[in-house]
């Protein structure tokens, strides 16, 4: 490998976003208030499991893991895939870090992007689940009446069709300006994933793990006195409060065998994104000798915030009751060294890009208490998160 730092200059950063459309395996990640920023382009080795991944010679390895392995996806859709890259960048401030192997001339491979000419893109239709109000109902109707099943995450997906494909340089300029979620661009061949969450799922850095409990949601107002009613009315939620508490116990557990001591509120604060409030609950820890990063994240994935509780019920229902499998959607993406370090964020507020159309996804926590209709409008306004973002590109 080689190695060498370089400005960030405007003109190269358009390079790269071009070859994150351009290359077969391409992938960026930003954390929140962009404390890490990192491109990764072409693959030495890939692995379609993390479960599979026992090499950790690797420097850095990036990708994603599916939020159900156990259910296979149908060919629109993405599914678990890491690779150990080409070429990898870090971005800090205005500095490029730039390793790659050997093999490669930066130079010529940076210059290597083709631009298309951009032809004005339309929505052609809109397809929705239009049973999931119903399917909500008789999800609660359940939940009334099961002494086991406490919690089910239950999803819908929408589908966009486009006169035209959608490209990662359309979406760039929204997508990089929204620094208080994750931004993630996970490429495979002809498909893209695309990710504006604010969750995550396990950071480990010096033998220190963060996490977070993130459930309980309302949607946001341009009014700041009426927001603050809102995240008032949220923080005093029964309903919210208990799907919250089931998930930071969960996620409390999961990491107890695995750490010295976990560090947490027993009350939750707001987490404000773009569309929406959540309840948020970070919780902190220092790992034990020998317990790597892809063990922590093993046992906090899937978290109850996207499958529910217990975890093995909540999956077998969503298995058998949700109309599509989720692939991508609700899993684990991010990237790890080979020093036991990374991070991972939860795939939702995203998208899966094929060409012409868009897959989304959104899901609502529900309880023996949940109002279908108000789990329906949660998951309406959790599509806002990708639908503003795309109704934004076509309207220019």
């Amino acid at each position: 490998m080689k190695s060498f730092t370089i400005d960030a200059q405007p003109d190269t950063i358009n390079q790269l976003v071009q070859h994150l459309d351009q290359d077969e395996n391409s992938f960026f990640f930003a954390s929140p208030n962009n404390q890490i920023k990192i491109f990764a382009f072409g693959c030495q080795k890939s692995w379609s499991n993390w479960q599979d991944i026992d090499n950790f010679h690797y420097p850095l390895i990036v990708g994603g893991q599916d939020f159900d392995t156990d259910r296979s996806i149908t060919p629109s859709q993405m599914s678990s895939y890491w690779f150990a890259p080409q070429i990898s960048i870090t971005w800090e401030n205005d500095q490029l870090k730039v390793k790659s192997i050997d093999a490669i001339n930066w130079g010529s491979w940076l210059a290597s992007v083709h631009t298309n000419t951009e032809i004005k893109n339309q929505i052609l239709s809109v397809s929705d689940e239009s049973d999931w109000l119903e399917r909500a109902n008789q999800l609660i109707d359940i939940l009334k009446n099961d002494q086991e099943l406490k919690k089910v995450v239950f999803g819908r997906q929408r589908l966009i069709a486009l006169s035209e494909p959608m490209t990662i340089r359309q979406l760039w300029t929204r997508l990089i300006e929204q620094e208080q979620s994750y931004r993630i661009v996970l490429k495979q061949k002809q498909h893209y994933f695309v990710s504006l969450t604010p969750e995550r799922l396990l950071s480990v850095e010096d033998g220190q793990v963060q996490t977070a409990a993130l459930a309980g949601t309302a949607a946001r107002n341009d009014d700041y006195q009426d927001e603050q009613k809102i995240a008032d009315r949220l923080l005093k939620s029964s309903k919210d409060r208990q799907e919250h508490d089931y998930v930071t116990q969960h996620i409390v557990n999961r990491l107890a065998p695995l750490v010295v001591q976990c560090h947490y509120s027993t009350t939750p604060r707001i987490l404000f994104t773009s569309q929406l409030l959540h309840l948020y609950t970070p919780i902190q820890a220092t790992i034990l000798p020998r317990v790597n990063f892809l063990t922590l994240a093993q046992a906090l994935h899937p978290t109850p915030a996207l499958a529910g509780l217990p975890q093995q019920s909540a999956l077998a229902y969503l298995r058998v009751h949700e109309r599509e499998p989720r692939g991508l959607f609700g899993g684990a993406l991010g990237y790890f060294t080979n020093k036991n370090q990374g991070e991972l964020a939860v795939g939702i507020r995203s998208m899966v890009i094929s060409g012409r159309q868009i897959q989304l996804f959104a899901g609502a926590g529900i309880l023996a208490q949940s109002q279908a209709q108000s789990e329906w409008q949660e998951t309406q306004a959790k599509f806002l998160t990708m639908e503003s973002m795309i109704h934004e590109v076509i309207s220019k």
